[in-house]
């Protein structure tokens, strides 16, 4: 499921329908080069399976992971290659087409948002934010931007 949510975001990225102003998009349409993805948070276990449809996908180069939890980030070590332990700062430095949030439900709407403000699409476990504030922030950012906003929803066809 996480693998056809993560291909809808491709689609709707480089396809024939991606909006015009997303520089992004044009890039990677133009040029058949996979977007870019980054991932902030790995302590809610959904966002392994945007993390897996990634690295398979050959229409996405992950370019930063980080975990700023360091806890969770020893833990699960062994299972993913961290790059970062400061989200702003992966935002900076890697300036993804694509973020991938995974982080706990408090903090999920301000990643998301400086997501956003940094220019990139947002794939979110749910819930994507805790607040009307983030989420009508949130929403004035995607439709400001042409920026897409998307669920994981990894189990949502599962028994």
């Amino acid at each position: 499921m996480a693998a056809r949510r993560l291909a809808a975001l491709e689609r709707a990225l480089s396809g024939p329908g991606a909006h015009p102003s997303n520089a992004a998009s044009r890039t990677a349409a133009a040029h058949a080069q996979p977007l870019t993805i980054a991932f902030i948070g790995f302590r809610h276990g959904h966002i392994g399976a945007v993390y897996q449809a990634a690295v398979k996908s050959p229409h996405l180069e992950i370019v930063g992971v980080c975990e700023e939890h360091a806890p969770t980030r020893e833990s699960l070590a062994g299972t993913y290659k961290f790059t970062h332990t400061d989200y702003a700062k992966m935002l900076t430095e890697r300036s993804p087409d694509i973020v991938a949030i995974g982080d706990y439900f408090a903090i999920r709407g301000a990643r998301a948002i400086a997501a956003l403000e940094a220019g990139c699409h947002v794939i979110s476990d749910k819930p994507l934010c805790t607040t009307l504030a983030e989420l009508d922030r949130i929403e004035a950012l995607s439709a400001a931007g042409g920026l897409s906003v998307y669920c994981q929803l990894d189990m949502r066809d599962s028994g």
